[in-house]
């Protein structure tokens, strides 16, 4: 099972293996985007401000070409997308979002 971020036009930008270190789990990637959203509510950013800040950054980030994405703004890019995970916005079997989670691979 793994978990793969997209940039536009379905080009890999980030993907990870879930494994036991993580917890086995996906929960693991949904904390980090909680993390985020919390660190945004102790500097009392309202949800609805934060939301519109992470799609923003996600829409910035794709118009962008994948070689010119500096490494800070690609991790950036994935805590945004998995907040937006967390928060529901992205759906990871949804065909328009740049998040998707594969199934295990059966041998």
């Amino acid at each position: 099972m793994s978990i793969i971020i997209y940039h536009k036009n379905l080009k890999i930008l980030a993907q990870n293996k879930i494994t036991p270190e993580d917890g086995g789990d996906i929960k693991y990637y949904q904390n980090i985007g909680a993390r985020l959203i919390m660190t945004g509510l102790k500097k009392n950013q309202k949800l609805d401000k934060q939301i519109k800040y992470y799609k923003n950054f996600v829409k910035i980030i794709q118009n962008q070409k994948l070689y010119k994405i500096k490494s800070d703004d690609k991790d950036n890019y994935v805590c945004c997308v998995l907040a937006l995970w967390k928060l529901g916005i992205y759906d990871p079997y949804d065909a328009d979002s740049p998040i998707f989670i594969s199934p295990r691979r059966r041998r």
